[in-house]
């Protein structure tokens, strides 16, 4: 994403609008994934019946991989 960034700002000396596309696509979607990465993996709360549930069944699997399961 820093590379994008560099390359975006070298694109404003002289303007050529494919790279300025590509480079303002790649940052979006690199901000997607950061974004999605975090609010995945952020504290995750569960009750008292779902935190026995999950050591009952599964009890090496992570919080963030508990929700899809």
């Amino acid at each position: 994403m820093i590379a994008a960034t560099f390359v975006l700002i070298s694109v404003t000396t002289s303007f050529n609008l494919s790279p300025l596309v590509i480079q303002v696509a790649y940052i979006l979607i690199c901000l997607f994934g950061i974004t999605r990465f975090y609010l995945r993996n952020r504290q995750i709360e569960f009750s008292s019946e779902e935190l026995a549930i999950l050591h009952a069944l599964v009890p090496n699997l992570i919080p963030s991989n508990a929700r899809n399961f």
